[in-house]
């Protein structure tokens, strides 16, 4: 529909288009013979001076939400989902039939609702490690492990798109912790996403993949089975791949979220941050959370400075965000600090800890004590 043409992220496209869809089949198609009568009948009813009769489509589409039951749960469907329905059937007639046609729908979420969301928990580190292992392709690893840096199915195809931009002209200098800017469109925010080395080196298997399949033209990354370009509803149908062969579907109302999703990794990271004591400020960053009040001039994300408190606060769950191998890395405050911790470490290879050390400086001690009496008694012997 040309309608979907004027929505600019492509996830709603599809959310949009679903919802309307479901209204088409379980409630307008049993009334309308056809989309367009429908069309016609609101125009009609708009041009009415009755006001509860210009209102005839918002209070139809209101009654069927509220009395429709879900065939999968035998449930009414959930508030979010009449919301989205709402505002998807509302942009719908604004561009057929009038761009003044308005109605505030005024879906509140029940206590149970309100409750269910509150304390229905994030994904599991092991709940995220079974959707890994089910991605069979460097690409769809690839996802995965930057998906799990808590970036948003709408960044994620930034992420992709812009590959050739953050994408290092020798792929040697690909080192973890890597920055990849990007924009969260949702806040207009500028922010970027730290990988490390799980991400780092599938990115750089992925690369080498690609490379082997178009003779080393690579124009696109991230590629779906035809070819094409990976688009936002590609990556959620590859979430929905993943959680049935992972065995974490769970059957839901219509319209309703799965507990497992690509938006879930935000909720993830978000949890997984405050488990490892990262500092809070950095946690948002990291998910591109503008700060209240906030315009344009903060820049300090551009500033060395801010990098490196970023990387040492994300440096502390690296075991959960390197999701294949659980390698952790120390990141310290000073160059100084990681001086030291190197000097010990090699101390300690070489078998010269501060205890052994102390221990072999006694015995030679020792030893030399022992030399000098002898030495001592034989010349009272010689005498």
């Amino acid at each position: 529909m040309a309608w979907l043409s004027t929505l600019s992220n492509e996830g709603t496209h599809g959310t949009y288009s679903s919802c309307l869809f479901n209204y088409w089949q379980n409630s307008l198609s049993k009334e309308f013979p056809t989309l367009w009568d429908w069309i016609v009948q609101v125009k009609r009813e708009r041009a009415s001076d009755d006001n509860m009769t210009r209102k005839g489509w918002a209070l139809r589409l209101i009654s069927y939400l509220n009395s429709y039951i879900s065939p999968v749960t035998h449930r009414a469907v959930s508030t979010d989902y009449r919301n989205r329905t709402g505002t998807a059937v509302k942009s719908f007639l604004k561009a057929h039939v009038s761009d003044e046609l308005d109605y505030r729908f005024k879906f509140v979420e029940t206590v149970a609702e309100q409750d269910e969301a509150e304390n229905t928990p994030a994904m599991t580190v092991e709940e995220v490690r079974k959707l890994y292992e089910q991605a069979k392709t460097a690409r769809d690893k690839a996802l995965l492990l930057v998906a799990v840096n808590g970036v948003a199915p709408s960044e994620m195809i930034q992420f992709c798109d812009t590959w050739r931009k953050w994408w290092p002209k020798d792929s040697a200098q690909l080192k973890a912790p890597f920055r990849v800017n990007l924009i969260r469109k949702k806040a207009h925010y500028a922010y970027h996403v730290t990988l490390f080395e799980d991400a780092v080196a599938t990115l750089k298997s992925l690369y080498e993949e690609r490379a082997r399949e178009t003779g080393g033209k690579i124009d696109i990354l991230f590629v779906t089975a035809e070819g094409t370009p990976l688009t936002q509803n590609a990556y959620e149908r590859l979430w929905e791949l993943l959680r049935e062969r992972a065995g974490l579907y769970q059957p839901t109302e219509i319209g309703a979220r799965q507990r497992i999703h690509p938006h879930g990794m935000r909720h993830f990271l978000r949890t997984q941050a405050k488990l490892h004591s990262v500092d809070s400020g950095v946690a948002n960053f990291a998910l591109g959370h503008k700060p209240k009040g906030e315009y344009r001039y903060d820049k300090s994300h551009l500033e060395p400075k801010w990098c490196e408190i970023v990387e040492k606060e994300l440096g502390k769950m690296t075991e959960v965000l390197n999701l294949r191998t659980g390698l952790t890395k120390e990141y310290y405050a000073t160059k100084e600090d990681e001086l030291r911790a190197k000097i010990l470490k090699d101390f300690i290879r070489r078998g010269w800890s501060p205890g052994t050390s102390s221990q072999r400086f006694g015995r030679l001690q020792s030893s030399r004590c022992i030399s000098r009496s002898s030495a001592s008694a034989q010349r009272s012997g010689s005498k």
